[in-house]
């Protein structure tokens, strides 16, 4: 995500697949950000919505997102459990009130717990802005048995990127 944000800086809204969990505090945040050649943008210092990892002071997603330069930052879920804004079931179409809604989409590990991949791609793709981005992290590939509902190949990806002109 970060080798993304140097070629091409964030800017504008994310939706998130659920809320993605983060494992740093600030200062390493702020390293590997650097690390990667990426300035972080100043973002309000708050901790992860997950008190164990707040304990350890794990930064929230919001401040992640806002670090990366997006001025919002939301996530869609199928129940308010982690606190989502926005609740659907990315199995069904999506509402229209989301088309077109957002400069980036970011699943850090939720499409393969939906049933219907298919749909959940077309909701995706719609949710996007023109010129819009889709991020996905740690999607289970080969040899990640009982994780989800599906194992899916990176060529699903590669296909689906190229059959929609991303």
């Amino acid at each position: 995500m970060l080798d993304e944000h140097r070629e091409r800086p964030f800017s504008g809204s994310v939706l998130q697949l659920g809320r993605t969990t983060v494992f740093v505090d600030r200062p390493e945040l702020d390293h590997w950000m650097r690390w990667h050649g990426v300035e972080p943008e100043p973002a309000p210092e708050h901790l992860s919505h997950d008190p164990r990892l707040a304990a350890h002071g794990c930064l929230s997603d919001q401040t992640l997102f806002r670090a990366l330069g997006f001025d919002e930052v939301l996530s869609v879920d199928i129940s308010d459990y982690e606190g989502s804004e926005i609740i659907a079931d990315l199995n069904q179409e999506i509402p229209p009130e989301l088309e077109g809604r957002f400069d980036a989409v970011f699943d850090g590990g939720t499409m393969q717990h939906i049933f219907d991949v298919p749909q959940v791609l077309r909701n995706l793709h719609r949710t996007l802005k023109p010129g819009g981005r889709l991020v996905f992290s740690a999607v289970p590939v080969n040899n990640h048995v009982d994780h989800g509902c599906y194992i899916l190949s990176p060529t699903l990806f590669v296909d689906y990127f190229r059959a929609n002109n991303y």
